[in-house]
């Protein structure tokens, strides 16, 4: 890793403070916090697409309209599992420069103590699990400041290294009093609530035991230890990223909805269509509707890779109200869902199964203005429906309904299910939970353009972005060693082999 290749991703007007590390007190620890606070929402609509629209192909949440990968090539795309180069450099890229920059000055600065420290740690675990859920191996125990190559640790190594920097986080934080007035300075998600930033590190911890659960030996542990601890239990705890008060636009609003003709993403059709079988309250908050009233997705890898943005003008689009409407990072639903996944296993999770279910539907239809459908909704008893639009066809692949199945097979799909319908615009949760747990039941595409990706599989990882390879070679080929080789159908560590 050259980490020279990342600094450009800094924090601007410290330019100056760049070039003299060995004075780091000469700028507030908390100013350079800022830019790696900024890993955890991409307010760039270049950085958006490839951390948001590309892994929601895969999620089932989210389509690409341009069927051409903006000009590249009609075979060159996401949705049929051959991304191009120039799209490929995600999310390592994007993500590294965010965190690194600033990350080793705060460490230095701070000797690794305090609120500021915790949560540029906590940063750095939050982007690092980003990627390894992505690609695999990835830099990380190893990582150093000035290092100019830098070995991958293997999945294992890398996920439990994580682990101990988060209960380093969750340790200092515990014991850092319920605000903080310097990190309230540059803090756009709490505003320096010290108290949510130990509830969004415990509740992450409880997303990382969960995501290597069918692997890792410690993983009751660490799930139990972040439920005591305590997780996010109440809408107030969601994170969300107040673009106003951070000076920042919301790239959904322009790339994604405000070009009629060209609009860059659309809802999937696999969301959409489960959505609109439950009769769910929440269309309505995340969808405009289609042109005659309905809601409707777009399919995802559909047999005609020649569809151009025109075609989709009708379908419905995702829906953001205004340039600075506030983006979503980690919702407190999520964390009632993982305990419900976790009560199944037969772990300690303050609640049974069905009761966490149940909650964290609760928190989702509260989080987006319609608690008051809470009672019917779960009582649904009708299933998925199937997508019939100009796009195609597609037959919905599950029967489940919303209603606790008598049936305890049936679950776990509930569980995954209502969590990938809550997590709207967090597709990267989506695809990781499809590749661990096969739900939700996906379409996938109709074809592969790659010859390493089973179409009835799907994508299992994204590759080492092309720049490793230019300038870590050495180093980027033993990690892709480590995994049977730079395959985007090669499964991950923690995911399901069949």
């Amino acid at each position: 890793m050259v980490l020279g290749s990342i600094v450009a991703g800094c924090t601007q007007n410290f330019e100056d403070y760049n070039r003299n590390p060995k004075q780091p007190t000469s700028i507030p620890t908390s100013y350079l916090l800022e830019s790696t606070l900024r890993s955890i929402a991409f307010q760039d609509q270049n950085q958006a697409q490839r951390m948001y629209t590309f892994w929601g192909v895969y999620s089932g949440q989210l389509g690409a309209v341009r069927a051409d990968n903006w000009g590249v090539g009609p075979e060159q795309v996401w949705a049929y599992y051959n991304p191009a180069a120039i799209h490929r450099n995600t999310p390592m890229s994007i993500i590294f420069g965010l965190i690194y920059p600033n990350h080793y000055y705060i460490e230095d600065a701070t000797g690794k103590s305090g609120v500021i420290y915790a949560v540029s740690l906590l940063m750095r675990v939050y982007g690092m699990h980003i990627v390894a859920s992505a690609q695999g191996p990835i830099p990380y125990s190893q990582m150093a400041a000035g290092k100019t190559e830098t070995v991958y640790d293997d999945e294992e190594t890398a996920w439990k290294a994580m682990f101990d920097d988060l209960d380093t986080v969750i340790g200092i934080l515990s014991g850092s009093g319920e605000s903080n007035a310097d990190l309230a300075a540059v803090d756009y998600i709490y505003g320096g609530n010290v108290r949510n930033w130990l509830k969004f590190a415990n509740t992450l911890k409880l997303r990382m035991a969960l995501r290597v659960s069918n692997v890792a030996t410690y993983a009751q542990q660490k799930a139990e230890e972040a439920v005591a601890s305590g997780v996010m239990t109440d809408v107030s705890e969601s994170a969300w990223v107040h673009l106003d008060k951070a000076s920042l636009t919301n790239p959904w609003f322009i790339g994604w909805l405000g070009h009629n003709d060209d609009c860059q993403a659309r809802p999937n059709a696999c969301l959409v269509s489960w959505m609109n079988g439950y009769n769910d309250p929440r269309r309505e908050k995340y969808f405009t509707p289609a042109s005659d009233g309905t809601y409707v997705g777009m399919i995802s890898g559909p047999q005609n890779s020649s569809r151009a943005p025109g075609d989709y003008i009708s379908f419905s689009k995702i829906r953001v109200n205004g340039n600075f409407d506030a983006q979503p990072v980690m919702y407190a639903a999520e964390a009632a869902f993982l305990r419900a996944e976790g009560a199944l296993k037969g772990w300690n999770m303050n609640g049974t199964a069905e009761s966490l279910y149940h909650e964290g539907i609760r928190l989702s239809l509260n989080e987006f203005g319609v608690g008051s459908a809470y009672a019917d909704y779960i009582q649904t008893t009708s299933q998925p429906a199937n997508h019939n639009a100009a796009d195609g066809q597609m037959r919905a692949t599950s029967t489940i309904s919303v209603k606790w199945s008598n049936d305890p097979s049936q679950h776990l799909e509930q569980i995954i299910t209502q969590k990938w319908i809550a997590l709207w615009l967090d597709p990267m949760n989506g695809w990781a939970d499809n590749r661990r747990t096969g739900y939700p039941k996906l379409w996938l595409a109709t074809k592969s353009a790659n010859v390493d990706v089973d179409a009835s599989r799907g994508a299992r990882r994204t590759p080492f972005p092309q720049a490793e390879y230019n300038t870590n070679n050495a180093n980027v080929q033993a990690a892709a060693a480590m995994i049977g080789g730079d395959s985007m159908g090669n499964d991950l560590w923690w995911a399901l082999k069949n």
